[in-house]
């Protein structure tokens, strides 16, 4: 079984060389990674803004069906609901505030 040699103090070292190259020069990595965001964003925006392609959806025309049973059933309940609403205006209520 062969064995992987990964040396994690190289790594280590070459991270922080990398870093203080970066420090040294801020201005010059600042314009680099404005200008890769710049990048990445104009390349998300052409492929999900010119590329992508509007599929126009299948209009399915169905007639409407509507059952004789659950419309009388709405009517009746739709009937009862605005006597009670009516109802509603000629009751007296008894002021919860006072005794």
């Amino acid at each position: 079984m062969p064995k992987n040699n990964i040396d994690i103090k190289a790594i280590r070292i070459i991270l922080k060389k990398i870093v203080w190259f970066l420090g040294r020069r801020a201005f010059v990595s600042f314009i680099v990674f404005v200008f890769l965001a710049l990048l990445a964003g104009g390349a998300i925006f052409y492929y999900y803004g010119f590329l992508a392609v509007a599929q126009e959806s299948e209009v399915v025309v169905e007639s409407i069906k509507l059952d004789d049973e659950s419309y009388q059933g709405f009517i009746e309940n739709y009937q009862r609901r605005t006597e009670n609403f009516a109802e509603a205006d000629f009751k007296t209520y008894s002021n919860p505030f006072t005794q």
